[in-house]
């Protein structure tokens, strides 16, 4: 749904550059243009986004406890099980 919306909004724009320019785009050219992403594309982006976050996280700890990423890392890990097993009421049920 979000494709097609984005792929519309493009549409007028464009046709409002030609009518402004005074020339047409080549049916590839709009298609270049107004080509939305795809669904593996959101999900790569999503996934990068993911990545970076935790990249950037296990690196902060690292450096604020003076110990290697892995170490770091599975820091990160323990603390975020911990905060959902007390935040969801299920401790040592």
């Amino acid at each position: 749904m979000s494709r097609k919306w984005e792929e519309a909004g493009k549409s007028k724009l464009l046709t409002l550059v030609e009518e402004n320019a005074g020339r047409l785009l080549t049916p590839q050219e709009r298609r270049a243009v107004i080509h939305g992403a795809e669904e593996h594309e959101l999900v790569y982006s999503g996934l990068e986004d993911t990545m970076i976050g935790a990249s950037e996280e296990t690196r902060a700890t690292a450096f604020a406890k003076d110990t290697d990423f892995r170490t770091a890392a599975l820091v990160n890990a323990i603390q975020k099980i911990s905060t959902v097993t007390t935040q969801s009421g299920q401790m040592f049920l």
